[in-house]
């Protein structure tokens, strides 16, 4: 509510605020002048409406110019555009601006019928004849002439066929001319005696009373068809409104609605809403890295809570590819991806069941087989000597020792999937929407957990909190403890049933952030919208990939070709990092300075596809003959 979401709807955020304002007051019963934000005139918006009124207001009239060509295009005056842009030297316009016709512009006006232009055009006569006897007042032989050449144009103009000079002027303003006059001669004021026009009369009696002596038809028709432009020349006396005013009273209010406006700013951006930077204390950390690198040795509580996020924001938004691995075999698809904890290999499971196991040079050390079907999920052991394999075709998982050879341990019927809990002495395993929580040395089932109401998520992975204590399973909170159900949280999105935040204290369920504490949504993250999200191994990183509903071929997001950061502490975006391929599967290593990317070509599972696993590494800037 304190700040707009976009930056170009600031005037339809100040509406809401305000309607927002009078819906609490209605709500919590409070009088009108308790605490309202309307008449609550402080010294600090005194101070900013005072520094608005000082700024000095300068914009490019190079873009000024390319806005009035771009308005010309669109009204399909597209001479006069192409004429400015070549006076001007303006760039050509982008190919994305609509052109509404080539031809002569056409007009929102709607014919009146025959009879009621002829009621206009002897109106208009009528009038154009008492306003020059008015004006011409003292000449009785000027009022005949004038009498005679009225009459003469009224019955001279065929009502078929108007004269062009009726066409080319301006009707409304011919009209809106004519019905002051006739109001005021109707409510019986004259012209004369209106103080608006006693200065007119005065200044241009003697030139309109000269123009009658002479007493010839195109000297009066001359004059009679003036008068539009000596009514405006009355109107002379109000404020002149000019497009430089309107632009500079448009930037004007947007820096108004800065929280810390400046005197001094640079030349305003058309294209860009505007908006001052917002002050730094004295004690805040340095925008360049080196100077906070280099000052964190010796001024640790310099940099505080905020250079840590900068240089989080810095290293996490740079990637640089560094290997790619291959299948061997044609009709073999990677699907997911894991390190080893000593950092040695890389752990990729396939569509026919099997595991292939490849150093960091690329070679491949050994492929084993695991499951009948696709390899959905890969996890280690802290230890580095257990694997747990999933396959949701099949739904079972199963344990492998990986010290020297590749020993299976025991298999997990009916699960989906499975994890190790964070003292890695126990297994979650997730069947449809039931959590079953296995012994490490035994796999006997500890505990089973299953909601009395589900969501029914397309994707339910059971996971525990950071503490062991509470396990969520499809939407629905229970205690490890007690083994009863907590809270059930509401359903928004299909697919994704959510992870524990590292704090312990909130949910994140695709872009919703719940509350653990009050069990309320606290807040919604968009950037994260239907992402699978991984910690990295300082809980401080969020990496997320699109998931979506493969099955849905309609939907948008169902197949991304980019990954997402994001701050954990206060869930601001770090970077998207496009790919140019669909990715499936992502792996993060112990030192968190490599992201392994399960890339494919357009996410179906079509045997043809080409799917490579490719490291990146984090905080590294790509080189312009980096391998793609």
């Amino acid at each position: 509510m304190k700040e707009p979401i976009l930056q170009d709807k600031r005037m339809e955020h100040v509406k809401f605020q305000r309607h927002a304002l009078e819906l609490i007051k209605a709500v919590s019963g409070r009088t009108k002048h308790e605490g309202d934000a309307s008449t609550d005139i402080s010294m600090q918006s005194i101070h900013r409406a005072d520094v608005v009124a000082q700024t000095r207001i300068n914009y490019n009239k190079r873009q000024l110019l390319q806005l009035i060509q771009t308005h010309l295009s669109q009204e399909g005056y597209e001479a006069v555009a192409m004429a400015l842009q070549q006076a001007a030297h303006l760039p050509p316009l982008p190919a994305s601006v609509p052109h509404t016709s080539m031809g002569p512009p056409t007009r929102n006006m709607v014919t009146p019928p025959p009879s009621i232009r002829a009621h206009r055009l002897l109106a208009g006569a009528g009038t154009r004849h008492l306003f020059a006897q008015t004006l011409c007042k003292g000449s009785p032989a000027n009022s005949g002439s004038l009498a005679a050449v009225a009459s003469a144009a009224t019955t001279s103009s065929p009502v078929a066929n108007p004269s062009p000079i009726s066409n080319t002027s301006s009707p409304g303003a011919l009209h809106i001319k004519i019905n002051r006059a006739s109001k005021r001669d109707s409510r019986g004021v004259s012209l004369t005696n209106n103080s608006s026009m006693c200065h007119f009369s005065k200044m241009e009696s003697s030139n309109c009373c000269s123009n009658c002596s002479q007493g010839t038809v195109g000297s009066i028709g001359n004059s009679a068809l003036s008068v539009p432009v000596v009514t405006n020349t009355a109107l002379l006396s109000e404020p002149t409104i000019s497009l430089d005013r309107i632009v500079t009273e448009y930037l004007m209010n947007q820096h108004a609605l800065c929280k810390n406006p400046v005197v001094t700013c640079p030349t305003f951006d058309l294209f860009q809403p505007h908006r001052c930077p917002e002050p730094k204390s004295l004690r805040a950390p340095p925008t360049n890295f080196t100077m906070r690198y280099a000052k964190r040795s010796y001024n640790v509580p310099f940099t505080g809570l905020e250079g840590s996020s900068n240089n989080r924001k810095f290293i996490y938004s740079r990637y640089r590819p560094m290997q790619t691995y291959r299948p061997t075999d044609d009709d073999d698809i990677f699907v997911c991806c894991e390190f080893t904890p000593d950092d040695q290999f890389i752990i990729v499971g396939t569509t026919r069941g099997e595991v292939r196991l490849f150093t960091k040079g690329g070679s491949e050390e050994g492929i084993y087989t695991v499951h009948q079907g696709a390899v959905s999920t890969l996890v280690t052991h802290s230890s580095g000597s257990l694997l747990l394999t999933s396959c949701t075709g099949v739904h079972e998982t199963s344990l492998w020792s990986i010290t020297d050879l590749f020993d299976e341990k025991f298999t997990l019927h009916e699960c989906q999937h499975a994890d190790f809990n964070n003292a890695q002495d126990k297994i979650i395993g997730t069947s449809e929407q039931t959590a079953k929580l296995y012994d490490l040395n035994t796999s006997q089932v500890v505990t089973e957990f299953t909601p009395k109401l589900s969501n029914h998520y397309n994707i339910n992975k059971a996971v525990l909190d950071p503490s062991d204590d509470l396990i969520l399973t499809d939407g629905v909170l229970f205690d490890i403890r007690t083994g009863k159900q907590i809270h059930k949280f509401d359903k928004i999105n299909p697919i994704l049933n959510g992870v524990f935040h590292r704090n312990g204290l909130e949910i994140i369920s695709s872009s919703e952030i719940w509350d653990l504490r009050t069990f309320h949504l606290l807040r919604t993250v968009p950037v994260l919208n239907l992402c699978d999200v991984v910690f990295n191994h300082t809980n401080d990183v969020i990496f997320g990939i699109t998931v979506g509903d493969q099955l849905d071929e309609f939907q948008e997001n169902a197949f991304e070709t980019s990954f997402k950061t994001v701050d954990a502490a206060d869930y601001s975006s770090i970077a998207t990092v496009d790919v140019r391929r669909v990715v499936s599967s992502l792996a993060i290593n112990r030192n968190d300075t490599q992201v392994a990317l399960v890339e494919t070509e357009n996410g179906t599972d079509d045997l043809t596809d080409d799917a490579v696993v490719r490291v990146y590494e984090i905080g590294m800037t790509r080189q312009d003959d980096d391998e793609l």
